[in-house]
């Protein structure tokens, strides 16, 4: 759509490609749904996407390279990394949002009320712990990023589980088992300069990456117990104290 409208200019070419972006959105409201449609994302894009609309995931070529995935990384890489991106988009289903759309992707209210009080609840424990994480004094919106921390958990044990019954009778080591949570934390590092980290907690609907990792790995019993954490230590929570909804 955009061959030939592109010139020198990045600005005129930028405003080109919204016009275009706009245009195709109108034109596709009188069509059809397309549920196999990758809206404004590209094969190229290092991202996985989850949507609720057309219950589907997306999963460009652009994130199946290291350091998420590579056939020459060893499974205990692959599943701590990609998996859990993977295991993450899954469990958005299953989330605050995702929950209230069914198998067609049609908004519904197909929980009975006792799972939809159930799903409240535990989730809230979740919201309250993101929720005491702070940037620089500057308390994060647990329930801004609840979904994605449903997710984030989700995503981990699934990903885990799936990397558990791949290792067949032989198992995994405690050395495979330490390397998965290690590449599941790589996944978020960043270094972000002040005014973005603090603009960040105010307006981005995922947790800052440091706190993705501590709140997901401490509310994961296997975490713990790979690391050989003391019960009662920071990343070591009693398990009655663990926030647990899937």
């Amino acid at each position: 759509a955009l061959e030939g409208r592109l010139g020198p200019d990045y600005f005129a070419n930028t405003e080109t490609s919204s016009r275009v972006s706009i245009e195709r959105t109108m034109r596709e409201l009188t069509q059809a749904t397309d549920r196999r449609s990758w809206g404004g994302s590209t094969p190229l894009e290092v991202n996985a996407f989850y949507g609720p609309s057309s219950n589907g995931l997306w999963i460009p070529a652009g994130v199946l390279q290291d350091p998420f995935f590579s056939f020459k990384n060893s499974p205990a890489r692959n599943y701590g990394a990609i998996g859990t991106i993977l295991g993450h988009e899954m469990s958005h289903g299953f989330d605050d949002d995702g929950r209230q759309y069914d198998a067609r992707g049609v908004l519904k209210d197909w929980w009975d009320a006792p799972t939809v009080e159930g799903f409240k609840n535990r989730s809230t424990c979740l919201a309250s712990l993101f929720g005491s994480y702070a940037v620089m004094g500057r308390k994060v919106n647990g329930v801004l990023t609840l979904g994605e921390d449903i997710a984030d958990s989700g995503g981990i044990k699934f990903a885990y589980r799936a990397f558990l019954r791949a290792g067949g009778a032989a198992g995994r080591t405690d050395a495979e088992k330490r390397l998965f949570f290690t590449s599941f934390a790589q996944n978020w590092c960043e270094v972000d300069r002040t005014k973005s980290a603090l603009s960040s907690v105010l307006t981005d609907e995922h947790a800052p990456g440091k706190f993705r990792v501590i709140g997901g790995m401490t509310q994961f019993a296997p975490f713990a117990e790979a690391f050989q954490c003391p019960v009662g230590s920071p990343m070591a929570p009693p398990d009655a104290a663990r926030c647990h909804l899937w």
